[in-house]
């Protein structure tokens, strides 16, 4: 149907009529995540006609905000859609790239890496591993361009890292690998490292790849979430987390604070983080312990102690 009504696409006009029905279709498919699946086609279209004319790159952004908002809307539920982001991906393999549409490309390349941590063993992994090669043969020629822009931007590695890490502070200070001792090639790994925490954090832009102090994102392990104290507060609920100095970190603010696990001596250790908007500390709330309750003994009267057992938080020390 595009065909029979576009004619030669090689001729201006003709282009034009290409990208307004494509434009057409991207917005009926915006107001329509549940027909996400008709996104790969449609991507790979934009791609293509974005190496004929310049004027065609807005269809590769309006891709790009689609599928964002598509996973932002749907955050919960997102993981039944881990693809959506290697759709978006696909309408960036061709043409010439601005600054703004390189850094769109980082964006999606990060969330479709951590989408991917979360997918082993579920039904999409097999089709998220022939996704992951067609990512990587654009990645090849778009590596280059986006090692480009981070090394010339002081933020733009802060800003992919808190794509998928809230936690991260907006102020870090990345280091990279000076150009001219590179001798005439690139590097895609940049890391930072956060004086106030101590934690390390890198980034490889070929892969997406986010680690913090060397560690993947992911779940809390089993011997977290099969914690008794765990269970009784949580259920079977598991959290995205992030893994350093011995402490999860859940990646995104639960209500309005980020929850932190640990286990010592069998002891399951579990924090309240507030952040004020520079992402500093300014309350730590700590669960007691069945252990540190029973302690209190006939020190504290009973009524003080049966709503410091039901309340499960005091300021910690």
């Amino acid at each position: 149907m595009l065909r029979s009504h576009c004619g030669n696409i090689r001729d201006e006009s003709g282009l034009a009529v290409l990208c307004a029905a494509i434009g057409q279709v991207t917005r009926k498919l915006t107001l329509t995540p549940r027909n996400y699946e008709d996104v790969p086609l449609l991507s790979e279209l934009a791609g293509f006609v974005s190496q004929l004319s310049a004027s065609t790159k807005s269809l590769m952004t309006k891709f790009a905000t689609m599928c964002r908002k598509w996973a932002g809307n749907v955050r919960k539920q997102y993981y039944s859609i881990r693809n959506i982001f290697s759709y978006a991906l696909q309408a960036y393999g061709l043409g010439a790239l601005d600054a703004a549409a390189v850094y769109e490309l980082g964006e999606l390349i990060v969330l479709f890496r951590n989408a991917m941590l979360f997918s082993t063993g579920s039904t999409f992994w097999p089709r998220l591993q022939k996704l992951e090669i067609a990512i990587a043969e654009i990645m090849v020629r778009r590596a280059p361009v986006l090692a480009a822009l981070l090394t010339q931007r002081e933020h733009a590695m802060t800003s992919l890292l808190r794509l998928v890490n809230t936690s991260v502070s907006p102020t870090l200070k990345r280091k990279c690998a000076p150009l001219d001792k590179l001798k005439g090639g690139f590097a895609t790994y940049f890391d930072a490292f956060d004086d106030s925490s101590g934690i390390h954090y890198a980034i490889n832009l070929f892969t997406g790849m986010v680690l913090t102090d060397g560690n993947s994102p992911g779940g809390l392990p089993a011997t977290i979430r099969d914690h008794t104290r765990y269970k009784q507060l949580f259920g079977d609920h598991d959290f995205e987390v992030t893994f350093g100095k011995g402490v999860y970190r859940t990646a995104f603010a639960i209500g309005e604070c980020y929850l932190n696990f640990s286990l010592v001596e069998d002891e399951l250790h579990i924090r309240e983080v507030y952040y004020d908007a520079g992402m500093k500390i300014v309350k730590v709330l700590e669960l007691c312990s069945v252990k540190w309750l029973g302690s209190l003994g006939d020190i504290l009267p009973a009524h003080i102690k049966s709503g410091a057992s039901r309340d499960k938080v005091f300021p910690s020390r």
